[in-house]
């Protein structure tokens, strides 16, 4: 097994696999950089940008992985891309909520009337709670497809994570 170093992480056993070179050339050399970089990114997401440095001590292949300065992979290109969408997206309010609020309001204000509430709010009403069911059936789907992420996700990650 080889052995990984990440800074102030210590260290954690690899395949040896995923570090011995077929043929000494540039392209194993890369390909083997990112196999790397590819293994070790849920655990040290900085490693995408780091220098790696090879050597063998001890007749085991030690790893060292020296971060660079700048953006660091991970969540952050995803944090940006989620925020561009919502900032550019129309600003939206669940039709029953707005209806609801609407209905409190205007109980609050003593101008709700049950004649009122069938003749002005009945089709809203219908559409807000159609709306909720599409709604239920979008998070249940979203929620099924996270529990197969959950069981990609790795057990753990190294100490300092």
């Amino acid at each position: 097994m080889a052995v990984v170093r990440l800074p102030n992480q210590g260290g954690f056993e690899i395949s040896d696999d995923l570090v011995t070179l077929a043929e000494d050339t540039q392209a194993a050399r890369e390909r083997r950089d990112s196999l790397v970089r590819h293994a070790l990114m849920p655990f040290a997401p900085s490693v995408t940008n780091a220098t790696l440095s090879y050597r063998e001590e001890n007749g085991r292949i030690v790893v060292t992985v020296t971060p660079q300065l700048g953006r660091k992979a991970g969540g952050e290109s995803i944090f940006a891309t989620l925020h561009e969408r919502l900032r550019v997206e129309p600003p939206y309010l669940d039709p029953a909520l707005a209806l609801a609020w609407e209905i409190r309001w205007a109980q609050l204000c003593g101008t709700l009337h049950p004649v009122d509430l069938l003749l002005r709010y009945r089709e809203r009403l219908n559409t807000a709670l159609d709306h909720q069911q599409h709604a239920d059936r979008d998070v249940s789907d979203l929620r099924r497809a996270l529990r197969l992420v959950e069981g990609m996700l790795p057990a753990g990650a190294p100490l300092g994570l």
